[in-house]
């Protein structure tokens, strides 16, 4: 295993305490804590105060597949290392591998199939503090997810609002070291 991609992110959420919902209801009903993740058991709102700082959320995974990495990178970002076997094999990463762009958006797939994004209270993201694509992700590579809080805050100028920032990480398990 290694890790391929890092990407601190902040996500706006409404806080419960407009309409409410969260006063004293019980959250542990909605995460599941295993090997020191927290996996997402029920997609329902959550709310800034919700998320506590140092919590790691489970993310779950996704096989990339050559079909997937062509047709992305056909579309987006057409280097001759993502569009062509051929060329990918000839070229210093010695065959196909995933552009970093599509990369980036599996991960965005895993944060919403996981439940870990609230559809219902999140207002978005201010955007990507940073971003490195560590490793190359090749066709058959399993991607395994994470979303470590690493602060929370509430907006002083909008109280109805707060910030989640957390440290995203994806980390690329290799088809041939893969047991299912």
């Amino acid at each position: 295993m290694y890790r391929c991609v890092v990407i601190l992110l902040g996500n706006l959420h409404r806080l419960a305490g407009v309409s409410g919902a969260s006063e004293g209801r019980d959250w542990q009903c909605l995460a599941m804590r295993t090997d020191g993740l927290l996996t997402m058991i029920e997609k329902s709102a959550r709310y800034a105060e919700d998320y506590k700082v140092g919590d790691v959320y489970d993310l779950g995974q996704i096989i990339v597949t050559p079909e997937e990495i062509i047709e992305f990178s056909k579309k987006w970002d057409p280097q001759p290392f993502h569009v062509d076997e051929r060329s990918a094999d000839k070229s210093v990463y010695g065959g196909l591998i995933a552009s970093g762009w599509h990369v980036t958006l599996l991960m965005m797939r895993m944060m919403n199939d996981s439940g870990f994004i609230s559809h219902e209270t999140s207002l978005g993201s201010h955007g990507l503090d940073r971003l490195q694509w560590l490793k190359p992700v090749r066709p058959g590579d399993r991607l395994s997810g994470t979303a470590e809080i690493i602060d929370v805050r509430i907006s002083r100028s909008k109280p109805e609002l707060g910030r989640s920032l957390t440290l995203r990480s994806c980390e690329t398990i290799h088809a041939k070291t893969c047991t299912s």
